[in-house]
This record gives structure tokens, sequence and C-alpha cells, in this order.
């Protein structure tokens, strides 16, 4: 069938009405907007009169020959492809289909990138200048307006997605860069007007973060920024007004302007109202968008802020209180994944806080830890609570992503709590022994296993990071375990990763083996906590092979009784075996003997009845256990 736009038309038509064959009708379209036909068909299908199904089509196409098709244009066609491109745009900005427009304006923009800088070196301003209300007297001022700043959008937005070589990228990046000394002066023009129609305002504001990937020149148009910090507290404005300043205190030129950046600091900081009352509000989205906004200027200008630390003055107190804003998201009310989903955003930030306190010299360290060390404090208390598991009945309702989820957060907050030991040191293991012996020592508190399992998580979170001497709180800590009203599954898989985390710890301060053994051995029975307490008792073992000859016997029975109940999954046992054997090894050879024959007798009985039994696959994979 030959592609002419009465043929073409029908089968768009036959594509959104004959679902059965929309494979096949695709393939033809495809090759239809392929063919040198679609020059001719793409404008005709066009036609104001035309269904918008058939219209969007029609500028789909055409935006793809003009995209990827290039070379097929002649050269002197370049001025009227222009000139007729700019007239459709005109068409539909007069109340055609929105969509269209914006394919239209692609279209145009697909143009541009195509002959800048050789064959239309003034393109942006030449655009500018175009689409003027004098220029189009079928539109009004807001039509004609709304036409350029959608035509000025999505320019960067084509260049970035575009397919071209990286030489011609890089010079059309310059001379994109170019045009911002005329789109955002446009801008500021469009947004300073206090009569500004809503849909013009949006869409300055769109255009603005479009451009932003070029970097903004902050110092000459601090105000244009200010138009747009003060569009947040409209409500129609605020999610287009908070992405632009998300793109633009993120872009890598911004550091270029530190002066500029704490000087529109305190503007940003007058949100702190508004946020307040999208919180009450329980309005996550606007919560979310805040909170991006208040993580991008502290996580990409961190060592700036730190800096403005080190005198008395207002800058220090704008960048405290940033700081305690983003403490505000983490603590945000109710179990991450499941009542809200913004308390993980700042987990970059303080890694990158840290980092840059600690990587100070030592005189401005010294100041900065003073400063910094209570937010961290507050910090982990926040944490200890965000992290603690709901009463059972309750998580048994949460769905398995849910779960998943809040057990990746967990296992962030536990990273953030390693970085803020860093600022904290022994005052964290301080505060940590201080709140878990006085939860022990009530009666009152010690059914709040959520506490106490939240506290020793944080404990082992720094296990990497405590030296091996300490004798100062973790001996405390050790000393606790055995007071522990285990209630709880969950308390009882985290106590036991915490021993296998602090193995090498032991191994220097083997006094607390006696508290924690019983432990481990109480665990290896239990298949729903096998997995952590074979783990751990492996760590030891290995970590404290020379102090387990006293422990041996106490430690073989268990591990004995637990490998004929055949209750563990086979990495259980096999960690169960490798136990055995390095305790094995701090024993006499006739001891060594003697317990081989009572561990290893089962095993060579049971073995023997399989010769006897019709071999099936679950037979062979309990004879490979067995072998091993």
């Amino acid at each position: 069938m030959e592609f002419t736009a009465e043929n073409v038309e029908n089968v768009v038509n036959q594509f959104y009405s004959d679902i059965g064959q929309q494979k096949s009708i695709n393939i033809w379209l495809t090759t239809a907007q392929s063919s040198s036909a679609a020059w001719t068909f793409s404008w005709q299908l066009l036609s104001i009169e035309k269904s918008p199904e058939v219209q969007f089509f029609g500028a789909s196409t055409l935006y793809l020959k003009i995209s990827r098709f290039w070379a097929e244009v002649p050269v002197n066609d370049y001025d009227s492809l222009r000139g007729r491109l700019v007239e459709l745009i005109s068409t539909y900005a007069g109340g055609g289909p929105r969509i269209i427009l914006t394919r239209v304006c692609l279209a145009l923009s697909a143009f541009v990138l195509n002959t800048i800088p050789a064959v239309w070196p003034d393109a942006v301003p030449a655009i500018i200048q175009a689409f003027q209300p004098e220029n189009f007297h079928l539109l009004n001022a807001t039509q004609v307006c709304c036409a350029l700043l959608e035509t000025l959008k999505v320019i960067p937005e084509e260049f970035l997605t575009c397919q071209m070589a990286s030489s011609r990228r890089g010079i059309v990046r310059h001379e994109l860069r170019a045009g911002l000394s005329h789109v955002l002066p446009l801008l500021y023009q469009v947004l300073s007007q206090t009569t500004c129609p809503e849909s013009v305002s949006r869409e300055a504001l769109k255009c603005f973060s479009s451009w932003v990937q070029f970097g903004i020149p902050m110092l000459e148009d601090e105000g244009l920024i200010k138009l747009v910090i003060q569009a947040l507290h409209r409500e129609e404005l605020f999610d287009i007004a908070v992405d632009a300043l998300v793109n633009v205190f993120l872009h890598s030129d911004t550091h270029r302007y530190p002066a500029c950046i704490m000087k529109l600091l305190p503007l940003i900081l007058d949100t702190e109202s508004l946020l307040n009352r999208v919180i009450q509000e329980n309005d996550e989205e606007k919560c979310t968008g805040l909170f991006k906004l208040l993580v991008a200027i502290g996580e990409n200008h961190s060592r700036l802020l730190v800096e403005n630390t080190l005198l008395q003055s207002v800058n220090k107190i704008n960048v405290l209180q940033l700081v305690n804003l983003i403490l505000r998201c983490n603590n945000m009310p109710g179990y991450f994944s499941v009542d809200e989903s913004c308390s993980d955003l700042p987990f970059s930030f303080w890694y990158v806080l840290q980092d840059d306190i600690i990587s100070a010299d030592p005189e401005h360290f010294r100041v900065y830890s003073e400063t910094f060390r209570p937010i961290y404090a507050r910090l982990v208390d926040v944490f200890l609570h965000k992290v603690q598991y709901p009463p059972d009945e309750q998580y048994l309702t949460w769905g398995a992503e849910e779960k998943e989820q809040f057990r990746c957060y967990r296992q962030d907050v536990s990273d953030t709590i390693m970085y803020a030991y860093n600022i904290l040191r022994e005052l964290l293991l301080g505060h940590l022994c201080t709140s878990l012996s006085l939860i022990i020592a009530d009666p009152m508190q010690q059914n709040k296993w959520q506490m106490i399992e939240a506290i020793l998580l944080a404990v082992e979170a720094v296990a990497d990071s405590v030296d091996v001497s300490d004798e100062q709180y973790l001996p405390q800590v050790f000393a606790l375990l055995p007071q522990i009203p285990f209630t709880n599954l969950k308390l009882i898989t985290t106590a036991l990763d915490t021993v296998g985390a602090y193995a090498e710890w032991i191994n220097c301060h083997s006094s607390v083996l006696p508290g924690v053994i019983p432990l481990l051995l109480h665990g290896i029975g239990n298949p729903e906590v096998a997995p952590s307490a074979t783990m751990a008792l492996k760590d030891i073992v290995s970590d404290c092979q020379l102090q387990m000859k006293q422990f041996a016997f106490q430690i073989l029975h268990p591990c004995q009784e637990a490998l004929l109940n055949r209750q563990l999954a086979s990495r259980e046992q096999i960690r169960l075996m490798v136990c055995i054997g390095r305790v094995l090894a701090t024993l006499e050879f006739d001891d060594i003997m003697a317990s081989l024959n009572v561990i290893l007798t089962p095993h060579v009985q049971q073995l023997q009845s399989y010769i006897l039994e019709p071999v099936g696959e679950q037979t062979i994979n309990t004879i490979k256990l067995d072998t091993f």
C-alpha cells in the first residue's frame, strides 16, 4: 500500500480501533515514517481538521524525520522548513491539543540542533525575536508567550536525549550555553510581572529548570533565582519551582559562587514555616520536595557550610538551621516504607558532612567537632527510634516489598551510625551503653524489646570502627547481654549478629566468652535464628580459637544435637561442622577421637542405610550432607 496521507490516516485510525492487529500495523507505520514520502504526508496529517491521533502521528513523524533523517533535507529548503515549523507552532498555540504543540516544538528544537551554529548561528535569540505578539495577529500575548517558552524549554531536553557525535555535542553545548544570556533575562522579565498568568509562570519555571543544565551564572541572575524561590510559596507553582531549584543547587557550576549561595540560603530557610505546615497536614509530596531541596544544598555544598561554622556569625546560624531541618527529614513520623518514604533522603548528606569534618586540619576539626557533635548525637537518637520494628501483629500486615524496603532502610541507618561514630567516638558507645543499662534495670521497660534491639543494632553498626583495645564501654555492653529478656526472635537475631561482629574484640577480651557462648548455643537449635547463630559461632571459634578449649564440650554437644535433628538448612549444618572442626583442633588426640566417634557415628549409620534404599533426589542431597 502506497504511503499517501489518506492511506496513512486510515491505518492510524485502524491502529486505535483494531487492538488485535496493532503489532503488524505498527510495523507498517514505522516503515512509513522512514520513507521519503513522510516529508509530505506528515504535514498533511497535521491539518487542524484531523483527529488528535492522526495529528500526533503526523507531528511525531515530522520530528523523527528532522532529528534522524536530516541528511535528506536539501540545503536550499532549510529556511522554508524553519518558517513552516514556526507557522505550525502558532497554529497549535491558538487552541490545538497541547501534546501536538509539544511535538511540533520538539521538531523545531531538532532543527535548531542540526543547524546551530553554521547555518543558524543566532538560533536562540532569533527564536525569541520571532515569537513576539506583533508577529502573530491571531494569538493573544499569553498564547505567544507560552508557545515561546515551550519551544525554548524543549531545546535543552532534546539536546540531552538526541544522538550526536561527541565533537559535535561540544560545539552545540557551547552555543546553547551562550544562549543563556538571552533566555535568562527573558525568564526574569516574565516571572517578575505581578500580573503574570499562572500558565505563563508555570511554563517559565519549566523552561528555567530545563536550561539549568548549562550552568546558571548566579551572580548575574541572583534575582531570577530569588523569584524561583518565591514561587515555592505559591501552591500552583510549588512542584515546578522545587524541581528547578534542586537542579540549580546540584549543578557543579554553583561551587563557583559560594558567597551567592550563602546569600540565598536565608531565603531557602524561610520555607521552614511552609515545611511545618505540610508536615502537619501530612502532605508527603510537598515534604519530599522541600527536603530534596534542603538535602541538595547540604550535600552538594557541605564543605562550604562546614567552613562557615568556624566563626560566630549569621552564616553559622543559617548553616545550623539548615542541618537541623535536614535532621527533621530523618525524623519524619511513622515507619519508613509504610507511613512515609522520605526519611532516607539525607543518608548521603550525613556521610559527606562527616567526611568534610574529619578531613579538616586538626585545629579546624576541633571546632567543627564541637559544633556538629550535638547534631550527630540527636541523629543517633532519631535512628534508635526510626529503626524499631512495629508490634508483631502490625508487622505481619506488611507486604513483602514493604518489609524489604524497611530492611534496606535499617542497613542504611547502620551505615550512617558508623559515620556518626567518626564524630562522636566514645560518646556514642557511652550513650548506647547507658541507654541499654537503663532499660534493663527498669522492669517497666524490659518488655520494650524493640528499643533494646535498636540499641544492639547500633552497637553492631560501629563494630568495624571500634578499637579492639576498648575497655571502657564494650565490656559493660557484653556484661548486660545475659540480662536481656530475649522474648522476640528479631531481638535474638540482632544480638547474635552483634556478638559475631565483635569476634575480633572478644578475642582480646575473652572474659566475656562465658556470657556469650550460651546465647550462641541456644540459637543454633532454633531454625529461625540459626543463620545468625551459626555465623556468629563460626566467627567466635575462628577468631577466639585459642580460648575454645575450655568451652569445647559445652559447644560440641549442642552442635551434635542440632545436626541430628536435621532441622537446619544445609549452609547452617556446614557452618556447624566448621565450628566442630575448629573446636576439636584445640583438644588432645584421645578427646578428638572420642568426640568424632560420637558425632560421626550417626551419620555413618545413616549412609549405610541409604545403600539399602532406592536413591531419589532428596536422598542424594542428604547423602551429600552426611558425606560432608
